[in-house]
C-alpha cells in the first residue's frame, strides 16, 4: 500500500509542526507550506491526496 501525501498550509509554523507530529505515527508523507501562494506552487511537485488548510480569519 502506498503511503498517502498530505499537504498542511497554516501561516503559523507551530500548527504545521503540531499538525505533522500527530499524523507521522500513521506513516503519510507529510508537507508545510506557510500560505497558499507556497501550497500551490507545491502541489504540481507533490500531489497531494488531502490538503488541510487553517482559517483564513480575519
Amino acid at each position: 500500500m502506498n503511503n498517502k501525501t498530505i499537504l498542511i498550509v497554516d501561516d503559523e509554523e507551530k500548527n504545521i509542526k503540531l499538525l505533522k507530529g500527530m499524523l507521522m505515527s500513521e506513516k503519510y508523507h507529510l508537507a508545510g507550506a506557510s500560505s497558499g501562494d507556497e501550497a500551490l506552487n507545491m502541489v504540481p511537485d507533490i500531489s497531494p491526496d488531502l490538503i488541510l488548510l487553517d482559517d483564513a480569519g480575519d
